[in-house]
Protein backbone atom coordinates (compact mmCIF):
# COMPACT_ATOMS: atom_id res chain seq x y z
CA UNK A 1 0.00 0.00 0.00
CA UNK A 2 1.30 3.69 -0.69
CA UNK A 3 0.90 5.72 1.73
CA UNK A 4 0.64 9.59 1.83
CA UNK A 5 2.74 11.44 3.57
CA UNK A 6 1.47 14.00 6.00
CA UNK A 7 2.51 17.52 5.11
CA UNK A 8 3.87 20.25 7.80
CA UNK A 9 4.75 23.82 7.38
CA UNK A 10 6.06 25.38 10.80
CA UNK A 11 6.34 29.43 10.08
CA UNK A 12 8.99 30.99 12.24
CA UNK A 13 9.16 34.69 13.58
CA UNK A 14 12.41 36.74 12.26
CA UNK A 15 11.82 39.98 10.11
CA UNK A 16 9.79 43.00 10.68
CA UNK A 17 6.81 44.59 8.80
CA UNK A 18 6.84 48.31 7.09
CA UNK A 19 4.55 50.70 8.61
CA UNK A 20 1.36 51.15 6.29
CA UNK A 21 -0.66 53.27 8.20
CA UNK A 22 -0.61 55.72 10.92
CA UNK A 23 -2.81 55.21 13.99
CA UNK A 24 -6.23 56.94 13.59
CA UNK A 25 -7.12 59.61 15.18
CA UNK A 26 -9.11 60.19 18.28
CA UNK A 27 -12.42 60.44 16.88
CA UNK A 28 -15.15 59.91 19.21
CA UNK A 29 -18.01 57.44 18.88
CA UNK A 30 -19.04 58.73 21.86
CA UNK A 31 -18.90 60.98 24.30
CA UNK A 32 -16.75 58.32 26.15
CA UNK A 33 -14.52 56.42 23.51
CA UNK A 34 -11.85 57.43 20.94
CA UNK A 35 -11.51 55.60 17.83
CA UNK A 36 -8.27 54.48 16.97
CA UNK A 37 -6.87 52.72 14.42
CA UNK A 38 -3.57 50.02 14.58
CA UNK A 39 -1.53 48.39 11.80
CA UNK A 40 -0.91 44.80 12.67
CA UNK A 41 1.74 42.75 10.99
CA UNK A 42 2.62 39.30 10.55
CA UNK A 43 6.17 38.50 11.08
CA UNK A 44 7.60 35.97 8.37
CA UNK A 45 11.30 34.71 7.10
CA UNK A 46 12.62 36.89 4.44
CA UNK A 47 12.28 34.26 1.57
CA UNK A 48 8.19 33.93 2.43
CA UNK A 49 5.73 36.59 0.28
CA UNK A 50 3.23 36.16 3.23
CA UNK A 51 2.95 34.02 6.15
CA UNK A 52 0.25 33.99 9.26
CA UNK A 53 -2.51 32.78 10.27
CA UNK A 54 -6.22 32.98 8.63
CA UNK A 55 -6.91 32.49 5.19
CA UNK A 56 -4.95 29.49 4.75
CA UNK A 57 -3.65 28.47 1.40
CA UNK A 58 -2.20 24.75 0.17
CA UNK A 59 1.63 25.78 0.56
CA UNK A 60 0.68 27.06 3.81
CA UNK A 61 0.42 30.80 3.64
CA UNK A 62 -1.38 32.06 6.04
CA UNK A 63 -2.74 35.68 5.84
CA UNK A 64 -5.09 38.40 7.09
CA UNK A 65 -8.96 38.06 6.37
CA UNK A 66 -11.45 39.59 6.15
CA UNK A 67 -13.63 40.06 9.19
CA UNK A 68 -10.76 39.23 11.22
CA UNK A 69 -10.46 40.64 14.70
CA UNK A 70 -7.66 41.17 17.67
CA UNK A 71 -8.13 41.63 21.35
CA UNK A 72 -5.94 44.74 22.25
CA UNK A 73 -5.42 45.69 25.78
CA UNK A 74 -5.81 49.11 27.63
CA UNK A 75 -3.80 50.77 30.25
CA UNK A 76 -7.22 50.11 32.60
CA UNK A 77 -6.81 46.15 32.04
CA UNK A 78 -9.19 45.76 29.63
CA UNK A 79 -9.05 43.61 26.31
CA UNK A 80 -10.60 46.05 23.38
CA UNK A 81 -12.00 44.38 20.34
CA UNK A 82 -10.29 45.32 16.98
CA UNK A 83 -11.51 44.63 13.23
CA UNK A 84 -9.67 44.40 10.21
CA UNK A 85 -10.01 47.65 8.28
CA UNK A 86 -8.23 46.77 5.36
CA UNK A 87 -5.44 44.69 4.11
CA UNK A 88 -7.35 41.32 4.05
CA UNK A 89 -5.51 38.88 1.22
CA UNK A 90 -1.95 40.14 2.87
CA UNK A 91 0.44 39.95 5.93
CA UNK A 92 0.06 43.73 7.08
CA UNK A 93 -3.45 45.74 7.45
CA UNK A 94 -5.17 47.90 9.57
CA UNK A 95 -7.31 47.43 12.94
CA UNK A 96 -9.98 49.19 14.29
CA UNK A 97 -11.29 49.84 17.29
CA UNK A 98 -12.69 51.97 20.69
CA UNK A 99 -10.80 53.14 23.59
CA UNK A 100 -12.33 55.22 26.47
CA UNK A 101 -11.27 58.77 26.48
CA UNK A 102 -8.14 59.17 29.00
CA UNK A 103 -6.99 55.58 27.69
CA UNK A 104 -4.21 53.97 25.23
CA UNK A 105 -3.54 50.55 24.33
CA UNK A 106 -0.76 49.35 25.23
CA UNK A 107 1.43 45.79 26.30
CA UNK A 108 -0.12 43.55 24.30
CA UNK A 109 -2.64 42.46 21.56
CA UNK A 110 -3.90 39.00 21.02
CA UNK A 111 -5.39 37.40 17.57
CA UNK A 112 -8.61 36.05 17.53
CA UNK A 113 -10.30 38.12 19.80
CA UNK A 114 -11.96 36.13 22.61
CA UNK A 115 -13.63 37.18 25.52
CA UNK A 116 -11.59 35.02 27.86
CA UNK A 117 -8.24 36.47 27.25
CA UNK A 118 -7.40 38.24 30.43
CA UNK A 119 -4.27 40.23 31.57
CA UNK A 120 -2.29 40.32 35.39
CA UNK A 121 0.88 42.98 35.77
CA UNK A 122 2.35 40.13 38.01
CA UNK A 123 1.05 36.82 36.06
CA UNK A 124 1.20 38.00 32.26
CA UNK A 125 -1.09 37.15 29.57
CA UNK A 126 -3.66 34.61 30.14
CA UNK A 127 -4.83 32.92 26.37
CA UNK A 128 -7.90 31.78 25.61
CA UNK A 129 -8.48 28.35 23.27
CA UNK A 130 -12.02 27.72 23.09
CA UNK A 131 -13.30 24.11 23.37
CA UNK A 132 -15.56 24.75 20.63
CA UNK A 133 -15.93 26.63 17.18
CA UNK A 134 -18.20 26.49 14.62
CA UNK A 135 -17.16 25.56 10.53
CA UNK A 136 -17.59 29.63 10.32
CA UNK A 137 -14.67 30.45 13.00
CA UNK A 138 -12.81 26.70 11.79
CA UNK A 139 -12.59 28.06 7.85
CA UNK A 140 -11.20 31.10 9.00
CA UNK A 141 -7.77 29.51 10.70
CA UNK A 142 -7.71 31.15 13.52
CA UNK A 143 -3.89 29.90 14.35
CA UNK A 144 -3.17 31.74 18.38
CA UNK A 145 -0.72 34.84 17.97
CA UNK A 146 0.86 37.79 20.62
CA UNK A 147 2.28 41.09 19.87
CA UNK A 148 4.19 42.84 22.37
CA UNK A 149 4.03 46.20 22.24
CA UNK A 150 4.66 49.66 24.77
CA UNK A 151 2.57 52.59 22.95
CA UNK A 152 -0.40 53.00 21.30
CA UNK A 153 0.86 54.46 17.87
CA UNK A 154 3.90 51.58 17.84
CA UNK A 155 3.40 48.68 14.54
CA UNK A 156 1.57 45.60 15.87
CA UNK A 157 4.60 42.78 15.09
CA UNK A 158 1.96 39.36 15.61
CA UNK A 159 3.99 36.07 16.31
CA UNK A 160 2.74 32.84 16.24
CA UNK A 161 2.22 31.06 19.78
CA UNK A 162 0.23 28.19 18.85
CA UNK A 163 -0.52 25.89 16.37
CA UNK A 164 -2.70 24.95 13.88
CA UNK A 165 -4.59 21.35 12.27
CA UNK A 166 -6.25 21.24 8.64
CA UNK A 167 -8.46 18.07 8.55
CA UNK A 168 -10.05 17.18 5.40
CA UNK A 169 -12.85 14.24 6.13
CA UNK A 170 -14.33 12.73 2.96
CA UNK A 171 -17.76 10.97 2.82
CA UNK A 172 -19.19 12.96 5.42
CA UNK A 173 -23.21 11.37 5.88
CA UNK A 174 -25.90 13.60 5.81
CA UNK A 175 -26.91 13.90 9.92
CA UNK A 176 -23.39 14.66 10.63
CA UNK A 177 -23.17 17.99 12.89
CA UNK A 178 -19.99 18.14 14.98
CA UNK A 179 -16.36 16.51 14.80
CA UNK A 180 -14.33 16.25 17.81
CA UNK A 181 -10.60 15.93 18.20
CA UNK A 182 -9.44 14.41 21.33
CA UNK A 183 -6.30 13.81 22.81
CA UNK A 184 -4.87 10.93 24.48
CA UNK A 185 -2.84 13.02 27.63
CA UNK A 186 -2.42 16.79 26.08
CA UNK A 187 -5.29 20.33 27.01
CA UNK A 188 -5.92 21.51 24.09
CA UNK A 189 -8.33 24.50 25.15
CA UNK A 190 -8.56 26.53 28.18
CA UNK A 191 -6.58 28.58 29.68
CA UNK A 192 -2.84 28.95 28.99
CA UNK A 193 -0.31 31.41 30.92
CA UNK A 194 2.18 33.23 28.73
CA UNK A 195 4.34 35.00 31.91
CA UNK A 196 7.07 36.34 29.10
CA UNK A 197 5.40 37.80 25.83
CA UNK A 198 8.25 39.61 25.06
CA UNK A 199 10.35 36.27 24.19
CA UNK A 200 10.12 35.69 20.22
CA UNK A 201 10.04 31.85 21.20
CA UNK A 202 6.88 32.03 24.05
CA UNK A 203 4.13 30.06 23.10
CA UNK A 204 0.74 28.50 24.46
CA UNK A 205 2.61 25.30 25.76
CA UNK A 206 0.07 22.85 26.62
CA UNK A 207 0.42 20.52 29.51
CA UNK A 208 -0.40 16.92 30.26
CA UNK A 209 -3.42 16.25 31.51
CA UNK A 210 -6.02 13.37 32.57
CA UNK A 211 -9.38 15.68 33.48
CA UNK A 212 -10.35 18.13 31.22
CA UNK A 213 -9.64 20.38 27.99
CA UNK A 214 -8.80 17.58 26.20
CA UNK A 215 -11.07 18.40 23.36
CA UNK A 216 -11.81 21.08 20.63
CA UNK A 217 -14.96 20.71 18.77
CA UNK A 218 -16.20 22.09 15.67
CA UNK A 219 -19.66 22.53 15.33
CA UNK A 220 -20.93 22.70 11.24
CA UNK A 221 -23.72 22.56 8.96
CA UNK A 222 -23.49 20.02 6.54
CA UNK A 223 -22.42 21.26 3.03
CA UNK A 224 -21.11 18.71 0.96
CA UNK A 225 -19.40 15.42 1.86
CA UNK A 226 -15.87 16.35 1.60
CA UNK A 227 -15.17 19.69 4.08
CA UNK A 228 -12.21 21.19 5.25
CA UNK A 229 -11.71 21.97 9.26
CA UNK A 230 -9.00 24.11 10.40
CA UNK A 231 -8.69 23.84 14.42
CA UNK A 232 -5.80 26.11 16.22
CA UNK A 233 -4.10 24.21 19.27
CA UNK A 234 -1.69 25.05 21.49
CA UNK A 235 1.82 24.66 21.01
CA UNK A 236 1.82 20.65 22.10
CA UNK A 237 3.06 17.23 21.91
CA UNK A 238 0.13 14.83 20.47
CA UNK A 239 1.09 11.38 22.12
CA UNK A 240 -2.10 9.99 20.27
CA UNK A 241 -5.16 11.60 19.11
CA UNK A 242 -8.65 10.72 17.96
CA UNK A 243 -11.24 12.71 15.56
CA UNK A 244 -15.25 11.40 16.43
CA UNK A 245 -17.82 12.53 14.19
CA UNK A 246 -21.37 12.79 16.08
CA UNK A 247 -24.85 13.40 14.34
CA UNK A 248 -27.05 16.03 15.88
CA UNK A 249 -28.33 13.76 19.18
CA UNK A 250 -24.72 13.70 20.08
CA UNK A 251 -24.09 9.75 19.04
CA UNK A 252 -20.96 8.99 17.61
CA UNK A 253 -21.27 8.02 13.65
CA UNK A 254 -17.32 7.92 12.95
CA UNK A 255 -13.74 7.63 13.84
CA UNK A 256 -10.11 7.74 13.15
CA UNK A 257 -7.47 7.57 15.83
CA UNK A 258 -3.72 8.45 15.12
CA UNK A 259 -1.57 6.68 17.87
CA UNK A 260 1.91 8.66 16.55
CA UNK A 261 3.17 10.92 18.67
CA UNK A 262 3.14 14.37 16.16
CA UNK A 263 4.93 17.37 17.32
CA UNK A 264 3.40 20.82 16.97
CA UNK A 265 5.08 23.65 17.52
CA UNK A 266 4.16 26.77 17.92
CA UNK A 267 3.62 28.32 13.88
CA UNK A 268 3.08 25.00 12.95
CA UNK A 269 0.35 24.22 10.52
CA UNK A 270 -0.21 20.62 9.94
CA UNK A 271 -1.95 19.38 7.16
CA UNK A 272 -3.60 15.85 7.64
CA UNK A 273 -4.09 13.74 4.45
CA UNK A 274 -7.82 13.38 3.70
CA UNK A 275 -9.70 10.69 5.34
CA UNK A 276 -13.02 8.76 5.39
CA UNK A 277 -14.07 8.34 8.95
CA UNK A 278 -14.75 4.78 9.82
CA UNK A 279 -18.71 3.82 10.46
CA UNK A 280 -20.12 2.88 13.67
CA UNK A 281 -22.20 0.04 13.70
CA UNK A 282 -22.98 -0.28 17.56
CA UNK A 283 -22.91 2.83 19.97
CA UNK A 284 -23.45 2.68 23.98
CA UNK A 285 -22.42 5.88 25.89
CA UNK A 286 -23.06 5.57 29.79
CA UNK A 287 -22.27 7.90 32.40
CA UNK A 288 -21.75 6.84 35.77
CA UNK A 289 -21.67 8.66 38.97
CA UNK A 290 -20.89 7.46 42.37
CA UNK A 291 -21.68 9.90 45.04
CA UNK A 292 -22.03 9.85 48.86
CA UNK A 293 -24.74 12.92 49.77
CA UNK A 294 -23.73 13.12 53.39
CA UNK A 295 -26.96 11.75 55.54
CA UNK A 296 -29.15 12.34 52.22
CA UNK A 297 -28.25 15.74 50.63
CA UNK A 298 -29.15 16.90 54.45
CA UNK A 299 -27.68 20.36 53.92
CA UNK A 300 -29.75 21.17 50.64
CA UNK A 301 -33.30 19.55 52.89
CA UNK A 302 -34.51 23.41 53.59
CA UNK A 303 -33.62 24.19 49.97
CA UNK A 304 -36.75 21.37 48.99
CA UNK A 305 -33.14 19.57 47.25
CA UNK A 306 -32.71 22.48 44.29
CA UNK A 307 -29.43 22.90 44.32
CA UNK A 308 -28.66 19.31 44.02
CA UNK A 309 -31.61 18.85 41.42
CA UNK A 310 -29.88 21.03 39.87
CA UNK A 311 -26.44 19.80 39.98
CA UNK A 312 -27.59 16.33 38.96
CA UNK A 313 -29.50 17.52 35.94
CA UNK A 314 -26.18 19.51 34.76
CA UNK A 315 -24.05 17.16 35.18
CA UNK A 316 -26.42 14.43 33.52
CA UNK A 317 -25.32 11.07 34.63
CA UNK A 318 -26.99 7.88 33.00
CA UNK A 319 -26.91 5.83 36.31
CA UNK A 320 -26.18 7.58 39.71
CA UNK A 321 -24.84 5.57 42.29
CA UNK A 322 -25.88 7.09 45.95
CA UNK A 323 -24.33 5.97 49.70
CA UNK A 324 -25.48 7.34 52.77
CA UNK A 325 -29.11 7.32 51.10
CA UNK A 326 -31.24 8.39 54.08
CA UNK A 327 -32.42 12.21 54.74
CA UNK A 328 -32.26 13.30 58.13
CA UNK A 329 -33.55 16.22 59.88
CA UNK A 330 -31.60 19.32 60.18
CA UNK A 331 -28.26 17.87 62.38
CA UNK A 332 -30.65 15.35 64.30
CA UNK A 333 -30.50 11.81 64.26
CA UNK A 334 -34.15 11.36 64.01
CA UNK A 335 -35.59 10.56 60.67
CA UNK A 336 -38.49 11.64 59.04
CA UNK A 337 -40.26 9.37 56.29
CA UNK A 338 -41.13 12.24 54.33
CA UNK A 339 -38.26 13.45 53.49
CA UNK A 340 -36.63 13.18 50.04
CA UNK A 341 -34.60 9.75 50.82
CA UNK A 342 -34.98 6.66 50.07
CA UNK A 343 -38.88 6.31 51.00
CA UNK A 344 -39.43 9.28 48.11
CA UNK A 345 -36.35 8.72 45.96
CA UNK A 346 -38.45 7.97 42.77
CA UNK A 347 -39.91 11.91 43.28
CA UNK A 348 -36.63 13.05 43.35
CA UNK A 349 -35.04 10.82 40.99
CA UNK A 350 -37.89 12.08 38.46
CA UNK A 351 -37.04 15.48 38.99
CA UNK A 352 -33.77 14.66 37.53
CA UNK A 353 -34.79 12.97 34.94
CA UNK A 354 -34.63 9.22 35.74
CA UNK A 355 -37.52 6.92 35.93
CA UNK A 356 -35.95 3.49 37.42
CA UNK A 357 -34.70 3.65 40.70
CA UNK A 358 -33.20 0.75 43.33
CA UNK A 359 -33.24 1.38 47.10
CA UNK A 360 -30.51 -0.71 49.00
CA UNK A 361 -30.90 -2.61 52.59
CA UNK A 362 -32.05 -0.23 55.31
CA UNK A 363 -29.76 -2.18 58.13
CA UNK A 364 -29.09 1.41 59.75
CA UNK A 365 -29.34 5.09 58.80
CA UNK A 366 -27.40 4.81 55.33
CA UNK A 367 -28.44 2.84 52.68
CA UNK A 368 -27.41 2.81 49.30
CA UNK A 369 -29.77 3.88 45.95
CA UNK A 370 -29.39 3.83 42.69
CA UNK A 371 -31.62 6.00 40.34
CA UNK A 372 -30.95 5.61 36.13
CA UNK A 373 -32.33 6.15 32.68
CA UNK A 374 -32.49 2.67 32.14
CA UNK A 375 -34.15 0.11 33.55
CA UNK A 376 -32.61 -1.72 36.94
CA UNK A 377 -33.19 -5.55 37.48
CA UNK A 378 -32.56 -6.53 41.36
CA UNK A 379 -30.39 -9.54 41.78
CA UNK A 380 -29.32 -8.88 45.31
CA UNK A 381 -29.39 -7.08 48.18
CA UNK A 382 -26.09 -6.98 50.01
CA UNK A 383 -27.65 -7.33 53.40
CA UNK A 384 -27.14 -9.60 56.70
CA UNK A 385 -25.27 -9.40 59.75
CA UNK A 386 -21.49 -9.09 58.20
CA UNK A 387 -22.92 -5.55 56.84
CA UNK A 388 -23.42 -2.42 58.30
CA UNK A 389 -24.71 0.11 55.52
CA UNK A 390 -25.06 -2.85 53.25
CA UNK A 391 -25.24 -2.41 49.24
CA UNK A 392 -27.09 -3.36 46.13
CA UNK A 393 -26.48 -5.88 43.10
CA UNK A 394 -28.13 -5.09 40.13
CA UNK A 395 -28.34 -5.27 36.25
CA UNK A 396 -28.54 -2.32 34.26
CA UNK A 397 -27.81 -1.43 30.53
CA UNK A 398 -25.32 -4.73 30.05
CA UNK A 399 -23.40 -3.78 33.06
CA UNK A 400 -23.96 -6.10 36.58
CA UNK A 401 -22.96 -3.57 39.47
CA UNK A 402 -22.27 -4.03 42.80
CA UNK A 403 -22.69 -0.51 44.96
CA UNK A 404 -21.44 -0.98 48.82
CA UNK A 405 -20.57 1.48 51.96
CA UNK A 406 -17.93 -0.17 53.70
CA UNK A 407 -17.78 0.38 57.77
CA UNK A 408 -16.32 4.09 58.45
CA UNK A 409 -14.25 3.83 61.69
CA UNK A 410 -10.94 4.02 61.77
CA UNK A 411 -10.13 4.01 65.15
CA UNK A 412 -8.60 0.18 65.82
CA UNK A 413 -7.24 -2.44 63.54
CA UNK A 414 -10.44 -4.48 64.50
CA UNK A 415 -12.19 -1.94 62.06
CA UNK A 416 -10.55 -2.90 59.11
CA UNK A 417 -11.16 -6.56 59.79
CA UNK A 418 -15.24 -5.31 59.81
CA UNK A 419 -14.60 -4.21 56.42
CA UNK A 420 -12.65 -6.89 55.23
CA UNK A 421 -15.42 -9.44 56.35
CA UNK A 422 -17.91 -7.17 54.23
CA UNK A 423 -16.08 -7.00 50.90
CA UNK A 424 -15.11 -10.30 51.24
CA UNK A 425 -18.81 -11.31 51.53
CA UNK A 426 -19.90 -9.04 48.52
CA UNK A 427 -17.16 -10.66 46.62
CA UNK A 428 -18.62 -14.17 47.19
CA UNK A 429 -21.54 -12.83 46.53
CA UNK A 430 -20.80 -11.63 43.23
CA UNK A 431 -17.98 -12.01 41.05
CA UNK A 432 -16.93 -15.52 42.81
CA UNK A 433 -20.67 -16.08 42.70
CA UNK A 434 -21.73 -19.72 40.56
CA UNK A 435 -24.55 -18.02 40.22
CA UNK A 436 -23.21 -15.65 37.77
CA UNK A 437 -19.98 -17.27 36.03
CA UNK A 438 -21.22 -16.08 32.76
CA UNK A 439 -21.37 -12.47 33.54
CA UNK A 440 -18.26 -10.57 32.16
CA UNK A 441 -18.81 -6.83 32.58
CA UNK A 442 -18.73 -6.09 36.30
CA UNK A 443 -18.76 -3.06 38.32
CA UNK A 444 -18.10 -2.52 41.89
CA UNK A 445 -18.30 1.45 43.25
CA UNK A 446 -19.25 3.09 46.43
CA UNK A 447 -17.59 4.49 49.45
CA UNK A 448 -15.16 2.31 50.82
CA UNK A 449 -13.94 3.96 53.72
CA UNK A 450 -10.12 2.64 53.24
CA UNK A 451 -6.87 3.35 51.52
CA UNK A 452 -4.86 2.49 48.75
CA UNK A 453 -1.37 1.76 49.17
CA UNK A 454 -0.57 2.74 45.52
CA UNK A 455 -1.98 6.51 46.34
CA UNK A 456 0.37 8.94 47.66
CA UNK A 457 -2.46 9.10 50.51
CA UNK A 458 -1.71 13.41 50.62
CA UNK A 459 -1.22 14.84 53.97
CA UNK A 460 -2.85 11.61 55.85
CA UNK A 461 -0.64 8.17 55.73
CA UNK A 462 -3.40 5.45 56.89
CA UNK A 463 -1.61 2.70 59.02
CA UNK A 464 -0.87 -0.74 57.61
CA UNK A 465 -3.83 -2.06 58.82
CA UNK A 466 -5.98 -0.04 56.98
CA UNK A 467 -4.79 -1.16 53.95
CA UNK A 468 -5.61 -4.43 53.86
CA UNK A 469 -9.34 -3.91 52.16
CA UNK A 470 -7.79 -2.06 49.36
CA UNK A 471 -5.40 -5.03 49.21
CA UNK A 472 -8.21 -7.65 48.49
CA UNK A 473 -9.96 -5.68 45.97
CA UNK A 474 -6.88 -5.41 44.06
CA UNK A 475 -6.01 -8.80 44.04
CA UNK A 476 -10.07 -9.88 43.22
CA UNK A 477 -11.43 -6.78 40.98
CA UNK A 478 -9.16 -6.26 37.86
CA UNK A 479 -8.98 -2.30 37.68
CA UNK A 480 -9.02 0.53 39.28
CA UNK A 481 -10.12 2.81 37.08
CA UNK A 482 -9.50 6.21 38.89
CA UNK A 483 -6.03 5.27 39.69
CA UNK A 484 -5.17 3.77 36.60
CA UNK A 485 -6.90 5.93 34.23
CA UNK A 486 -4.85 8.81 35.79
CA UNK A 487 -1.97 7.20 36.08
CA UNK A 488 -1.73 7.10 39.57
CA UNK A 489 -2.11 10.96 40.29
CA UNK A 490 -3.74 11.86 43.67
CA UNK A 491 -7.01 12.04 43.20
CA UNK A 492 -8.76 12.58 46.74
CA UNK A 493 -12.74 12.03 47.18
CA UNK A 494 -12.56 13.80 50.71
CA UNK A 495 -13.34 17.53 51.09
CA UNK A 496 -10.09 18.29 52.77
CA UNK A 497 -8.06 16.60 50.14
CA UNK A 498 -6.38 14.08 52.58
CA UNK A 499 -7.95 10.64 51.53
CA UNK A 500 -9.21 8.50 48.63
CA UNK A 501 -12.15 6.35 50.32
CA UNK A 502 -14.84 6.39 46.88
CA UNK A 503 -13.64 4.17 44.33
CA UNK A 504 -15.22 2.70 41.60
CA UNK A 505 -13.29 -0.79 39.50
CA UNK A 506 -14.19 -2.66 36.79
CA UNK A 507 -13.63 -6.20 34.74
CA UNK A 508 -11.08 -6.65 32.22
CA UNK A 509 -14.16 -6.59 29.47
CA UNK A 510 -15.24 -2.99 30.54
CA UNK A 511 -11.60 -1.15 31.21
CA UNK A 512 -10.63 -0.87 27.73
CA UNK A 513 -13.96 1.40 27.27
CA UNK A 514 -13.49 3.60 29.92
CA UNK A 515 -12.77 6.86 28.43
CA UNK A 516 -12.90 8.97 31.46
CA UNK A 517 -12.26 8.60 35.23
CA UNK A 518 -12.08 11.59 37.34
CA UNK A 519 -13.23 13.26 41.01
CA UNK A 520 -15.80 16.37 40.09
CA UNK A 521 -14.65 19.61 41.30
CA UNK A 522 -17.52 22.47 41.03
CA UNK A 523 -19.32 25.23 42.34
CA UNK A 524 -21.50 23.00 44.26
CA UNK A 525 -19.98 20.16 45.14
CA UNK A 526 -16.65 22.28 46.62
CA UNK A 527 -19.20 24.33 49.13
CA UNK A 528 -18.00 21.87 51.72
CA UNK A 529 -15.36 22.95 53.23
CA UNK A 530 -13.61 23.36 56.42
CA UNK A 531 -14.43 26.60 56.98
CA UNK A 532 -18.05 25.81 55.44
CA UNK A 533 -19.77 22.59 56.79
CA UNK A 534 -23.24 23.69 56.12
CA UNK A 535 -22.11 22.90 52.03
CA UNK A 536 -23.14 19.90 49.88
CA UNK A 537 -21.67 16.72 50.87
CA UNK A 538 -18.08 16.12 53.08
CA UNK A 539 -17.28 13.84 49.96
CA UNK A 540 -16.92 14.53 46.22
CA UNK A 541 -18.54 12.29 43.20
CA UNK A 542 -17.11 10.48 41.02
CA UNK A 543 -17.12 10.36 37.26
CA UNK A 544 -16.79 7.99 35.03
CA UNK A 545 -17.70 7.68 31.28
CA UNK A 546 -18.40 4.13 28.88
CA UNK A 547 -18.31 4.42 25.40
CA UNK A 548 -18.18 1.45 23.13
CA UNK A 549 -18.42 2.00 19.50
CA UNK A 550 -17.93 -1.08 17.12
CA UNK A 551 -17.14 -0.04 14.00
CA UNK A 552 -17.90 -2.14 10.64
CA UNK A 553 -14.06 -2.72 9.65
CA UNK A 554 -11.54 -5.14 11.35
CA UNK A 555 -10.08 -4.43 14.54
CA UNK A 556 -7.27 -2.27 13.18
CA UNK A 557 -9.18 -0.08 10.91
CA UNK A 558 -9.60 3.64 12.13
CA UNK A 559 -5.80 3.83 12.04
CA UNK A 560 -4.38 6.57 9.67
CA UNK A 561 -3.08 5.66 6.61
CA UNK A 562 -0.12 8.12 6.64
CA UNK A 563 3.49 8.57 8.03
CA UNK A 564 4.71 10.99 9.71
CA UNK A 565 7.34 13.36 8.77
CA UNK A 566 9.21 12.31 12.69
CA UNK A 567 9.38 8.87 11.85
CA UNK A 568 7.52 5.75 12.13
CA UNK A 569 4.78 5.20 14.76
Amino acid sequence: MIKRLLILVVLFAAAGCSKVAESGEDTPRSPQMRTVTLTACIDKREEETASGKAAVSDAGALTWHTEDKIAVLDDGGTFREFTLASGAGTGIATFEGSIPVGHSATTVAVFPWRNGHSWSASEGLSLSLPSEYSVAESAKALMPMIADFENEGDDLHFRHVGGLIRLTLQDIPSGASSVRLSSYHNRLSGSFPMTDISSPETSAASVPTIEQDTTVTVNFSRSASEMDFYIPLPAVVLNGFTVDLYDSSGTLIGRKRAPATMDIPRGCYLRMPPVSLTPVTEYQKIKFIEYNVLQGMINDYPQNMDNFVAWVKWRAPDILVICEGKTFGNGQSIYDASRPMPNNISNLAARWGHPYYMVGAQQDNFPVLITSRYPIELLQRLQGAVYTHGGLHVRIAGFDLAAIHLFPDHTAASDEEIRLGEITAATGSTIHNAAYSSVSKWILTGDMNSYYRGDNHGSSTPKEHNLAVQDYIHSNWDHDVLYEKNGGQWMPTMYHGGTRIDYFYVSDAVYPYIREARVLHDSFTDLYTAENKAGSSDHRPLQVVYERAVFSESQNAGVWDMIPVNGAW
